[in-house]
């Protein structure tokens, strides 16, 4: 962000601060920003530590306060347009009404996404919406999903059992699922066996080997859900 001040700046970084340059496609995807900007602040209120990120933080959200309205690659980085999560990550980074407003709007007139879990956890959907993605999708991502056959997601389960918390409902259902998720070895995958379409697993495989395990994100999730409801 430093070295380009004025931005746009990808989705995909090295660990050494390189562009990656590799051939997975969405590379324009705005949420991250946010979350960026939203995760640190809480993490220097949250331990009282010197903020190291202020001028980022202030970069990223000049940016974004210009940009929110912009088309770019989803949370699953699957479709381009203007969605709902995308908004709210970006909200929770940056603040602001009409952006608030527009991402409320965006729940309920795009498709059923197991991502609106976040967006209850924000204060940005309500309770009825939660019980709509959990009655219509369980912790799968969408309706028409067929990434290795659309199973279950722990991630969701996490994100389903910290909305629920927010709304002072028990999430010790969702924390029971996911540890029952992991395997033998404690690790978390991105997805269980639970799939919408089971014909469509074996061309992902084909195409891009076994899913992944461990995912980070999913560790990341419980790990979260574990100290939202400690």
């Amino acid at each position: 962000m430093r070295a380009k001040p004025a931005g746009p700046w990808d989705a995909r970084y090295r660990l050494d601060g390189s562009h990656d340059d590799t051939s997975w496609w969405p590379h324009h995807q705005l949420d991250g920003l946010g979350l960026w900007a939203w995760a640190t602040r809480n993490h220097v209120a949250r331990h009282g530590v010197a903020a190291r990120w202020d001028d980022a933080i202030e970069l990223v959200t000049a940016f974004l306060a210009s940009h929110w309205r912009d088309p770019c690659v989803d949370w699953w980085e699957e479709r381009d347009g203007v969605h709902a999560v995308t908004g709210g990550s970006i909200w929770a980074g940056i603040g602001g009404e009409e952006l608030a407003r527009a991402s409320r709007a965006g729940s309920t007139a795009e498709r059923l996404d197991g991502s609106h879990a976040f967006l209850v956890v924000l204060g940005l959907a309500d309770e009825s919406h939660l019980e709509r993605i959990e009655r219509e999708l369980g912790y799968h991502r969408h309706a028409d999903d067929e990434y290795y056959g659309g199973g279950e997601w722990p991630i969701l389960a996490a994100f389903t059992g910290w909305a629920r918390h927010t709304l002072g409902l028990d999430a010790s259902a969702q924390l029971a699922w996911i540890e029952a998720a992991a395997n033998d070895d404690g690790t978390l995958p991105e997805q269980t066996a639970e799939q919408l379409r089971p014909e469509r697993y074996r061309p992902w495989v084909e195409r891009w080997g076994e899913p992944a395990v461990p995912l980070l994100w999913s560790h990341a999730m419980y790990l979260t859900l574990l100290d939202v409801l400690a």
